[in-house]
């Protein structure tokens, strides 16, 4: 996507947390849901210890009215859910996700791309449920500073955190996220945090000791001066750092010396990373990583895909590799190496080429 765009940044297929994985409904599977999820949550029989209920509005053409619909039917009392997605839902707006906040019962919320809300939805939503675990915002252009701050703050317990996108985000909030003690995955895609908000993420020990995952896609205003403290979360186990213009060779030799743990590393579009920075990558994580992406980075050569293959080729983990666009990586005599057929020649555990579509 070009800087700038309005349009939406990526969901990456292995951040599924993100998702949850629900389906949309259609009209009468929605109307079913309501009235199971009204019994499930609202009857006389329904536990407050353990409420388990999921109310999935994905995709709702009116979630306004279906919202309406479930709290008629669960008046006097209100709906006890466990967890609540709205990811692309329409019509739905701060005051009917207030009115369902108030059950303050809720652990995982699903606000992807539900465009029309914004703080007020996000300021109930974390005074009324202060056990939340989950929260994921994709998308959303209308969440400020002071809503995330106060999220994290009310919410000790946040252990995943989806801002991906929201434009509207500054350093602002980079203390609080820093401050959560349970955080363990962190989703900044095209977030326009500077090097000062990242490093206060990063070298927050309560942070960098139980990240495992974080995505740092396109984020257009950090450099290497910010991106080599990632080295100081040593549990990370996925790492997206596509696009990362500004990251050079010694940022990602830091990175992959302090994080032996990751297993899905993505280095795609690093324009000024070379085999130096690399041939770190392959020295310490090549015989663990599972999925690496170097698409499109026109300085990798021959020498660190035959370091990354002494390394990997034995230990058989090496499931995906995307070097297309490597058109500098060539044999002596002039063979392309990036071809699925050199390639698994390389590392025969290789069963997927392209991780960018």
């Amino acid at each position: 996507m070009r800087e700038g765009s309005d349009d939406p940044p990526p969901i990456a297929a292995s951040e599924d947390w993100a998702n949850e994985g629900a389906p949309s409904l259609t009209a009468s599977e929605r109307e079913a849901h309501l009235r199971a999820v009204s019994d499930a949550c609202c009857g006389d029989d329904a536990s407050d210890e353990a409420p388990t209920t999921t109310l999935n509005l994905r995709g709702c053409p009116d979630a306004n009215a279906a919202i309406d619909r479930l709290l008629a039917r669960c008046r006097p009392r209100l709906p006890r859910l466990r967890a609540l997605n709205l990811e692309f839902a329409l019509r739905v707006t701060d005051d009917r996700v207030a009115a369902l906040a108030r059950c303050g019962t809720l652990r995982r919320v699903n606000l992807n791309a539900a465009q029309h809300l914004g703080d007020a939805a996000l300021d109930a939503l974390s005074d009324n449920n202060p056990h939340l675990e989950r929260v994921s915002l994709y998308w959303n252009v209308r969440v400020t500073d002071p809503a995330i701050v106060a999220l994290c703050a009310r919410c000790a317990n946040l252990e995943r955190l989806d801002v991906s996108g929201c434009k509207r985000l500054t350093d602002g909030c980079a203390a609080a996220i820093a401050s959560l003690s349970n955080l363990r995955r962190l989703n900044l895609t095209r977030c326009r945090l500077t090097d000062d908000g990242l490093r206060a993420i990063c070298l927050s020990p309560r942070v960098a000791s139980t990240l495992e995952h974080l995505n740092l896609y396109a984020a257009p205003c950090v450099t290497s001066k910010s991106l080599r403290c990632v080295a100081a979360c040593d549990r990370l186990t996925f790492l997206d750092l596509c696009g990362a213009a500004r990251l050079d060779d010694d940022a990602l030799r830091d990175v992959a010396e302090g994080c032996p743990n990751v297993r899905s590393l993505n280095l795609s579009w690093c324009p000024n990373v070379t085999d130096r920075g690399l041939l770190a990558v392959a020295k310490r994580l090549g015989a663990t990583l599972e999925l690496l992406s170097v698409h499109g980075n026109r300085n990798v050569t021959a020498v660190f895909l035959e370091a990354l293959g002494a390394e990997a080729a034995s230990a058989g983990r090496l499931k995906t590799l995307d070097a297309r666009g490597c058109d500098a990586a060539t044999s002596a005599g002039g063979e392309r190496l990036t071809t699925p057929e050199a390639l698994r020649k390389i590392v025969p555990s290789i069963e997927t080429f392209v991780h960018h579509t």
